[in-house]
């Protein structure tokens, strides 16, 4: 193997990427490349959902630290666990108790009429924002050191922050080829299944 080239530990294979060049396999905001495909998708309407798959695709939990292959092949699962749980329970709290509008400055809003409540439910959204927002960063900076790519933890904690959607959508695009790849929905990796004697897929950088 190549002195150039890193390996990814992850759940099905090793994903080896060519980190001669070392840059991102594209732009941050080349999220309309494989348009229509699940990767494109997911990258719009449920980016949380496929970070959870490029975390299993590089072997990462679901704290984004690097872990054992069978650990990783769960944290697509467990992500996804906690996105429905978070919409679920919001979906609960905004049937069960009642609102109020509120006007300042002809600019209106609804809030809860008991404050307990907005206060658990902003308290909710912080954290669960928090943990993305931390999983994302972690994530990119882990691709990013194995691919030798140019950066530091402020770049990634302002790509998590001010574009996450798009942030997350490179990733994917970086370590999958999805030119030669099958993009799939809802594999734990986003990618369809290797036979078990796959070893290792090719990634041009």
């Amino acid at each position: 193997m190549s002195e150039k080239q890193t390996l990814l530990p992850t759940a099905t294979a090793t994903i080896v990427v060519d980190s001669s060049t070392g840059k991102w396999r594209d732009g941050l905001c080349n999220i309309f490349s494989h348009c229509f495909k699940p990767v494109c998708l997911k990258t719009w309407f449920c980016s949380s959902c496929l970070l959870g798959q490029v975390m299993s695709r590089v072997g990462l939990d679901t704290t984004a630290n690097p872990t054992s292959p069978d650990v990783a092949k769960k944290t697509f699962c467990r992500i996804f666990t906690i996105f429905f749980a978070y919409f679920v329970t919001m979906a609960i709290l905004d049937s069960t108790f009642p609102k109020k509008e509120v006007c300042e400055d002809e600019f209106c809003y609804s809030v809860f009429e008991n404050e307990s409540v907005t206060t658990s439910v902003n308290l909710l959204k912080f954290v669960v924002g928090l943990y993305f927002l931390i999983i994302t960063c972690k994530t990119r900076k882990y691709i990013r050191e194995k691919n030798q790519i140019p950066g530091n933890e402020c770049e990634d904690l302002v790509c998590a922050w001010c574009c996450n959607c798009c942030t997350i959508g490179q990733m994917a695009r970086h370590t999958a080829d999805y030119d030669t790849e099958v993009d799939e929905f809802f594999t734990f990796d986003g990618l369809q299944e290797k036979p078990p004697e796959a070893e290792a897929v090719q990634i041009m950088a």
